[in-house]
C-alpha cells in the first residue's frame, strides 16, 4: 500500500501546498541582503545600549600563570535592575588540561585520617620526645641547664624541694661516704644510691643517687659547692631533684657523739671507782668508810658517797648490801628484798649477759624453769628462764639447729619480750665477743624479726622491742667490723651483715627511712678502711640497696 499525496507521516516531510510555499518564503528571507544587514545592525547595537543585554565572551585560563584583571571581563547578566557589581573567574576551557607543574589536589577539611597515618604520626612524635630527653640528659653542663640554673635529670622546678640528684657516682661510693660527704653541709634527711640491677647498667660503671636535707638552704649550698666535685675518681654531677618526704629527725648529722657511753655497769654507773670503793670497805670496814668521806668530800669523783639521789649512790648502796649477803661480782640475786624492816623494797638489775662463764649442762635449769614459770607473773622472764637463754647464746654457733631452739625460746616467751631482747642485745654489744659469735647471734635475731609475724601471742611484741636497740646493735657491730685487720676475714663479715640488712629491706619489716639509718651506722667509718694500704684494692662488698 502506498502513501498518498497531501498526508503528513511520523517520519516524513510534508508534502502539502502550504507547507511547500512556507519553506521558500523563509528561503527568500534568509538569503535577502538587506535582512541580513538588518540583523547584523541589531547585533551591534545591542553592545552600544547602556543597560541592554549583554553576552560574556568565552576565554582560556592557564594555571601556570597569574590571572588576568577581572576589570576586563564582561559581567554575567543579572536578573536585577542594576548590573552586577561582583565578577566571577572565566570558566576553563575543557581544552586546557593541567601540565605537569600543576599543584596537588588538597586534602579535603574534615576528612578523617587513616588508621595507618595515626599511628606513624604518634611513633613520630615518641621518637621526637625520646631525642629530646636524650639531649637533655646528656647535653646539660655540669652542675646546671644552658642559663645557669642549677638542675638535673630529676629536676621537676619545685622551688620547695630539699632532695639533691647525684650522678656520675663511682661504684664503690655507698650510703655511708655519700653522708659523711654532704653532711658537712647541713644534717641528712635521707640517702639513696640507685645500685645498677642488669648487666647493661654494671657495664656503665658508674651509679647515681640522691641526698636530701632537712633545709632548702643547706642544699643549695651543698650544691654549690659538691657539684663537680671529683669523689674516687668520678666527677660528680649534683642538682636538684624530685622533692621527697622528710622524716621528724634526721637520720645523720656530722657531729660528735655526745651520749653517755655504757659501762657495763647496773644503773649505768659513770663512775669506775665505786667498785674499787666498795672491795675496799668490804675489807677494811665501816671505818674506811667514814675516812673516806672526811677527806674526798670535796672530790667529785667520790661524789656518789654524797649524793643520795644520783644512779651512782643507788648502785653504790645496793652492791655493798649485795656483797656483804654473799653475792659474786659477776653474778647476784634478782629477787626484790629490804636492807632493813619495813623498809624500801629494792629491786636489784639483772645480771649483765657475760661470754666468759663456764656454763654447766642446763637440763636442770629447763625442770626449774617450768617450775618457776608458777610462781612469776606473766609478761615476766623469770630468773632460771634468763639463765637458759644465756646459756643457749654462749653456746650459739651460726649452725641451722642452734639458732633454731634459741629461736623457738625466744617465740615462747615472746610475752616477756623486753627482758628477752635485753639480753640478746647485752651479748651483742659485747667487745671481745668473736666475729663469728655475733655473727651468729645477729641470724638468731633476723630469724626471730621473720617469725615476729606468726600467729603466736605476742611475737609481734618481739619486733617493737628489737627496734629500739638495733642502733646500738650496729654501733657495736662497727665497732667490731674496724677492728678486724685482715681483710678478708674483714669483708666478710661485713658482707655478711650487710646481707641481714638486705633480707630485712626485703621483708619490709622496718621503714626504709630507719633501714638506711642502721646501714649508715654499720658503715660508719669504712671510707678510711678501704683507703688503709693494707686493704686497698679489696673488694666493695655488697650494700643493703644491691
Amino acid at each position: 500500500m502506498g502513501f498518498q499525496s497531501g498526508k503528513t507521516t511520523g517520519f516524513g516531510r510534508s508534502r502539502d501546498k502550504f507547507g511547500k510555499l512556507t519553506a521558500k518564503a523563509d528561503l527568500r528571507r534568509n538569503n535577502d541582503p538587506n535582512n541580513l544587514q538588518k540583523v547584523y545592525n541589531e547585533f551591534v547595537a545591542s553592545f552600544e545600549a547602556e543597560y541592554a543585554p549583554k553576552f560574556v565572551p568565552g576565554g582560556t585560563l592557564n594555571p601556570s600563570q597569574p590571572p588576568s584583571d577581572s576589570s576586563s571581563q564582561t559581567p554575567y547578566m543579572s536578573p536585577c535592575s542594576q548590573p552586577p557589581t561582583v565578577v566571577p573567574p572565566a570558566p576553563v576551557s575543557s581544552l586546557e588540561l593541567p601540565g605537569p607543574e600543576a599543584p596537588a589536589p588538597q586534602v579535603v577539611p574534615g576528612r578523617k585520617k587513616r588508621n595507618l597515618d595515626l599511628f606513624m604520626e604518634e611513633l613520630k612524635r615518641g621518637q621526637e620526645e625520646r631525642e629530646n630527653r636524650h639531649k637533655t640528659r646528656h647535653g646539660r653542663p655540669i652542675g646546671g641547664d644552658s642559663d645557669g640554673r642549677p638542675g638535673g635529670s630529676h629536676d621537676t622546678g619545685d622551688p620547695s624541694t630539699t632532695n639533691l640528684y647525684l650522678g656520675n657516682l663511682s661504684p664503690q661510693v655507698n650510703e655511708e661516704m655519700i653522708c659523711r660527704a654532704f653532711a658537712q653541709y647541713g644534717p641528712i634527711g635521707s640517702v639513696k644510691v640507685m645500685w645498677p640491677r642488669t648487666q647493661e647498667e654494671f657495664d656503665r660503671n658508674r651509679n647515681c643517687g640522691f641526698v636530701s636535707f632537712m633545709q632548702r638552704a643547706d642544699a643549695a649550698r651543698a650544691i654549690k659547692a659538691m657539684d663537680g666535685v671529683s669523689m674516687l675518681g668520678h666527677m660528680l654531677s649534683v642538682g636538684w631533684g624530685k622533692a621527697v618526704p622528710l622524716p621528724p629527725k634526721p637520720i645523720f648529722v656530722l657531729e660528735e657523739d655526745t651520749d653517755t657511753p655504757p659501762t657495763g655497769l647496773p644503773f649505768n654507773a659513770q663512775i669506775p671507782k665505786i667498785a674499787t670503793a666498795v672491795e675496799r670497805i668490804l675489807r677494811y670496814g665501816p671505818a674506811f668508810e667514814a675516812l673516806l668521806m672526811d677527806r674526798e668530800w670535796n672530790n667529785p669523783e667520790f661524789s656518789f658517797l654524797f649524793s643520795y639521789e644520783s644512779p651512782e649512790h643507788v648502785y653504790y648502796r645496793w652492791k655493798l648490801f649485795s656483797m656483804l649477803q654473799g653475792d659474786r661480782h659477776n653474778n647476784w640475786r634478782t629477787e626484790p628484798f629490804r636492807m632493813f624492816f619495813n623498809g624500801p623494797l629494792w629491786i636489784p638489775p639483772d645480771v649483765p649477759f657475760d661470754d666468759h662463764i663456764i656454763d654447766e649442762d642446763d637440763s636442770d635449769l629447763e625442770a626449774e624453769e617450768l617450775n618457776e614459770r608458777d610462781n612469776f607473773p606473766k609478761g615476766t622472764l623469770g630468773r632460771q628462764a634468763r639463765l637458759r637463754l644465756q646459756r643457749m647464746l654462749r653456746k650459739l654457733q651460726p649452725k641451722r639447729g642452734d639458732i633454731l631452739r634459741a629461736m623457738m625460746f625466744v617465740i615462747e616467751h615472746a610475752d616477756a619480750s623486753d627482758q628477752v631482747v635485753d639480753v640478746i642485745t647485752q651479748s651483742l654489744v659485747l667487745e671481745d665477743t668473736p666475729p663469728s659469735v655475733k655473727i651468729a647471734r645477729l641470724y638468731l635475731v633476723s630469724d626471730i624479726l621473720f617469725n615476729s609475724g606468726m600467729s603466736v601471742p605476742h611475737a609481734w611484741q618481739l619486733r617493737k622491742s628489737f627496734q629500739p636497740k638495733l642502733p646500738e646493735i650496729f654501733a657495736s657491730l662497727n665497732r667490731t667490723y674496724l677492728s678486724i685487720d685482715a681483710r678478708l676475714k674483714s669483708e666478710q663479715f661485713k658482707n655478711q651483715v650487710l646481707s641481714a640488712l638486705q633480707a630485712w629491706e626485703k621483708w619490709m619489716i622496718f621503714p626504709q627511712l630507719f633501714m638506711a639509718s642502721l646501714t649508715g651506722t654499720f658503715l660508719k667509718g669504712s671510707s678510711d678502711k678501704l683507703r688503709d694500704p693494707e686493704v686497698e684494692g679489696g673488694s666493695p662488698g655488697i650494700s643493703a640497696y644491691s
